[in-house]
């Protein structure tokens, strides 16, 4: 996870591709500076039109999740909730998910999607006090919420499967709680992440439209016409 590690983003889509994921003609990621890396079209896409598909097999959510962990997160879920953050569960089951894929290393089955993700976040998870001083007001306050979050997430984390050589390293909890806050988006009280998916960037005017299908395939749309470029 060190910040000179550069990213392997390229692999990644061969990865995802070989597992079934798929895209529109022209569709294809591209990068400014090498660092942020982000999904564009070169051909015109109409509005109402198909722009990726993401199989279940592939995705990561809170509802299989808790499957695959039973009872195992109990007591770290029990201590979220006394901590009043019980609608931060479906976050808190993705966040484990990704730690141990992380733990398995090579072993897992999205060690190339894990090893294309940032290295470095500028949340409110990754601020120290001294950024919270530079912000106005109600910014400082979301970011210092944010990192409050992250600090139970750290701390619920040690009552879960996981190793201790995982849950002790506070790098390694950091950078996973900020994948899952940054990658997932909610989708009926489920927590969910579609790998090649979550490479459409955020924007206040929104291109595409993400959704997930009752056997949980991920689909993504145009909302209007996208221009190439």
């Amino acid at each position: 996870l060190a910040s000179s590690v550069e990213r392997d983003v390229y692999t990644m889509a061969d990865w995802a591709a070989s597992y079934g994921v798929q895209q529109a003609a022209g569709v294809q990621l591209t990068s400014y500076d090498g660092k942020d890396y982000f999904a564009a079209t070169d051909q015109d896409i109409p509005a109402g039109s198909p722009v990726m598909y993401v199989p279940n097999d592939l995705t990561f959510t809170s509802s299989k999740a808790a499957m695959e962990f039973g009872g195992s997160l109990g007591e770290a879920e029990a201590q979220l909730i006394n901590a009043g953050l019980e609608d931060k569960v479906p976050l808190f089951r993705v966040f484990v998910k990704i730690l141990l894929e992380y733990e398995k290393g090579e072993n897992s089955p999205w060690y190339t999607w894990l090893n294309s993700l940032p290295r470095i976040y500028n949340t409110g998870a990754s601020m120290t006090y001294a950024c919270f001083d530079c912000l106005p007001p109600y910014a400082a306050w979301l970011a210092l919420t944010e990192r409050q979050n992250f600090v139970n997430f750290q701390k619920a984390a040690k009552f879960t499967p996981l190793g201790e050589d995982i849950v002790t390293n506070v790098t390694v909890l950091k950078w996973a709680y900020n994948v899952a806050i940054t990658r997932s988006i909610e989708w009926y009280g489920d927590r969910c992440i579609a790998p090649m998916a979550d490479m459409l960037n955020h924007g206040t005017e929104t291109e595409v439209e993400v959704s997930y299908d009752e056997n949980g395939d991920c689909y993504v749309y145009t909302t209007t016409d996208v221009a190439a470029g």
